[in-house]
């Protein structure tokens, strides 16, 4: 599978890609179906193979397919998922920028998302125990004691529903 070489955006385009029905069905038994092949999953959507190869390399060149990620189950390694939801203390052009790089540095960091509402960043950690979300909590506040008015620690118990593309 390729990977992403840059981080996977969801953001509103200029341009809006139009889908003929063939290319719905293929991206989303694509985006929603546990296939280990793209042979057995023509043989589910009943579609020769070189076709959903050739449709699924015509996404991918339109940038609707972005890139590919395994999900790993931290929970079988013994990792414990928490998110951490940060609130600023108003707009700061260079928080955004710092928190990134800030994010990308540390290990245990598995995502980081700007979000619209009620909190402004959303960052997703797997660690082994509760002092390295205390160590984390406590090195975002050392680096950010300006800019960040609140920083709430959800554990995640359990990723019942994923997928990136609604049938």
């Amino acid at each position: 599978h390729k990977l992403p070489t840059q981080p996977i955006h969801f953001e509103l385009h200029e341009r809006i890609e139009e889908l003929d029905e063939h290319d719905k069905q293929s991206l989303g038994a694509m985006a929603n179906s546990d296939y280990t092949t793209l042979t057995q999953l023509s043989a589910e959507l009943k579609i020769p193979l070189a076709t959903l190869e050739r449709r699924k390399q015509k996404l991918e060149q339109r940038g609707v397919i972005h890139g590919y990620f395994h999900w790993i189950e931290a929970g079988a390694l013994g990792m414990l998922p928490y998110v951490l939801l940060i609130y600023m203390k108003g707009i700061s052009p260079d928080f955004k920028r710092k928190l990134l790089e800030f994010s990308r540095r540390e290990p245990q960091v598995v995502y980081f998302i700007e979000c619209m509402g009620n909190w402004d960043f959303e960052i997703g950690i797997e660690v082994d125990g509760m002092k390295e979300v205390t160590a984390i909590t406590q090195k975002l506040y050392d680096h950010f004691p300006e800019d960040m008015r609140t920083l709430k620690v959800i554990p995640i118990l359990n990723y019942y529903k994923f997928k990136s593309y609604s049938l």
